[in-house]
């Protein structure tokens, strides 16, 4: 599937960018409004850059052997050939949440007459005391025998890299890693194919890196793919040239939600808000 072209997307407004900027000097503590309110903006330019992300939502299997205290309950002996891992039925929890569940194998179930701890009467040697008293054994609870089983541990794991395309409006690539984009492209899908034929060669290439980074490490005889999904988020980027008092300054709005940054903000009293 193709993602759309993003020609759409309508460039912000002057007036939009004064009240994201307006809004930004106001929840500073030490900054004065003067300069947002009465900056004249001279320029603006766009810097749009794209997020990719690729999920792969994989199930997990293994094996192990545990016991618990035997109190005379029925037991699926071991006389019959126990399910492989991948023979047992078990609910995964929806796409893309993580989870874990536990289920004893079928048929792997066996009564030893004593516990490794204690002998069969169910009693060890007191550690507190060194051995001049005895208590009940931890293991066996006392009753001097076990049951021992096979467990089958089933997690579940939401496998997720994303990337996002380099832009150079000289605004700090981490302030973009939690601002929410425009969502652009969603393709979900047991095994989903790469990005074809996008405007940002970047993120085409990411695509194909990303695949075959997950198709390779995500898949074992322990580990299969159940889900994948992969997303194009458009994040708006506006760098903004103003005069405040015949000095021109540079303040960017960027994200959905109008997120500013304006490092040399000129009429701040601290340089503590200026560091946020």
């Amino acid at each position: 599937m193709d993602p759309p072209s993003p020609d759409s997307i309508q460039p912000l407004s002057k007036r939009d960018a004064q009240q994201a900027f307006i809004k930004y000097a106001s929840e500073k503590c030490c900054y004065s409004t003067k300069p947002a309110e009465e900056g004249v903006i001279t320029l603006m330019e766009t810097f749009d850059t794209y997020r990719y992300c690729l999920e792969t939502f994989t199930e997990t299997r293994t094996m192990e052997r545990s016991q618990k205290p035997y109190f005379g309950e029925k037991i699926d002996t071991e006389q019959r050939t126990p399910p492989g891992k991948w023979e047992i039925p078990v609910n995964a929890p929806d796409f893309f949440h993580e989870g874990r569940h536990e289920v004893e194998v079928p048929h792997t179930s066996s009564v030893k007459g004593e516990s490794p701890a204690c002998p069969a009467v169910g009693l060890e040697d007191c550690g507190v005391c060194n051995g001049a008293a005895e208590v009940r054994c931890f293991v066996c609870l006392g009753r001097g025998r076990i049951r021992v089983f096979t467990v089958l541990i089933v997690s579940w794991h939401n496998n997720r890299d994303q990337h996002t395309v380099e832009q150079f409006s000289g605004l700090k690539m981490s302030k973009l890693d939690k601002v929410p984009g425009r969502m652009m492209f969603t393709d979900t899908g047991d095994m989903v194919h790469p990005v074809r034929n996008f405007s940002d060669p970047a993120v085409v290439q990411t695509s194909e890196s990303f695949l075959r980074k997950h198709q390779k490490n995500l898949q074992s005889s322990k580990t299969c793919i159940l889900k994948q999904r992969q997303t194009i988020e458009l994040l708006p980027i506006s760098k903004v040239t103003y005069e405040w008092r015949e000095e021109s300054h540079v303040f960017v709005v960027y994200g959905r939600n109008f997120k500013v940054s304006a490092e040399d903000y000129p009429a701040a009293c601290c340089s503590c808000c200026s560091l946020m």
